[in-house]
């Protein structure tokens, strides 16, 4: 216990110490049409995550090497891109290598050879979608929140992971939300949190479906990733320039249009995500391993069903 409070302490003054800095160099979210604040605003408090991260690897031993490595590397590389906007050609390559090592880290044998490729674009493409979710106070530090406690609970059944790295990285993200989890946010994760976090939550789905053998796994992030993979959709359906900005997420236009608050929302989804974990947690304890995957879809196939209702609903409501 007192461990946790040394790094919850430490936690707390690397967020001040950050803010100091922050404002003294002008690292600010300023609003554009994009946006869904008003001021400019801090950006690139989800360095605390990276800090949190880093504050585990020395304190058990240097555990997880590739895997530190390889987020840190896209870590530090998205807060130099929070500060001054780098091109996808630079940061897709570093983010391939991250994944590379991040795979090494749980190890190739683990996978058969003609996975690897799928499962390098997939994951690339999870890490950039997870960066999404930084759009409205609260939406990405509750996310992950209930992420890691649901893989938490899934650790005491299968202890992939020391629990200690849960735990730091839970308080990691409570720490940021301090300053995030309000009406008028002090800082915002930025890319440097989104990527860190989008890393971790990404090495320890894999870890978990490789001791499980279950699909159930990617429920405990089913409602954020449905978001993000369906607006992703419908986006190429449009033929839009994905590296534009835009504002055709669901929880966007719950603020935008339906004009709740972002905690509102945030809540919302937050509430949402916990009652599919519980499902899916429930499933995986109780019936056969060869249903886990058509209620994996199932689940899927539900959320998206519900995306396109509110879609449409809000079209219905411009009009």
């Amino acid at each position: 216990m007192i461990k946790y409070v040394i790094i919850f302490v430490a936690l707390i003054v690397s967020a001040f110490l950050y803010l100091k800095i922050a404002m003294k160099y002008r690292i600010l979210d300023n609003p554009n049409y994009r946006s869904s604040h008003v001021k400019p605003t801090i950006r690139g408090g989800g360095i605390l995550f990276l800090f949190g991260l880093l504050i585990f690897f020395f304190w058990n031993h240097f555990v997880y090497p590739y895997f530190v490595l390889g987020t840190g590397m896209i870590a530090l590389l998205s807060f130099v891109d929070d500060i001054k906007t780098l091109s996808a050609k630079i940061r897709w390559p570093f983010q391939l290598l991250a994944v590379i090592l991040l795979l090494y880290e749980i190890g190739f044998d683990h996978f058969p050879i003609w996975s690897y490729i799928p499962i390098l674009i997939l994951a690339v493409g999870f890490i950039n979608l997870f960066n999404f979710l930084d759009g409205i106070n609260g939406i990405a530090g509750f996310s992950s929140l209930v992420v890691l406690a649901g893989f938490y609970y899934l650790n005491q059944e299968y202890p992939v992971v020391d629990d200690s790295f849960l735990i730091t990285m839970m308080l990691s993200v409570v720490v940021f939300g301090f300053f995030n989890f309000r009406k008028k946010a002090v800082m915002f994760a930025g890319d440097v949190g989104s990527i860190t976090m989008a890393m971790v939550i990404l090495y320890l789905a894999i870890e978990y479906m490789v001791a499980s053998g279950s699909a159930l796994v990617m429920c405990l992030y089913m409602v954020f990733g449905a978001d993000s993979t369906n607006t992703l959709l419908y986006r190429v359906i449009k033929k839009e320039k994905l590296s534009q900005p835009h504002r055709h997420h669901i929880y966007q236009k719950l603020v935008d249009n339906f004009k709740f608050s972002h905690l509102q929302v945030s809540s919302y989804y937050t509430i949402l995500q916990v009652l599919v974990s519980v499902f899916a947690l429930y499933a995986m304890h109780n019936l056969d391993l060869k249903y886990h995957f058509v209620l994996g879809m199932a689940v899927s196939l539900i959320l998206t069903a519900f995306y396109i209702y509110l879609f449409r609903k809000n079209e219905k409501r411009i009009q």
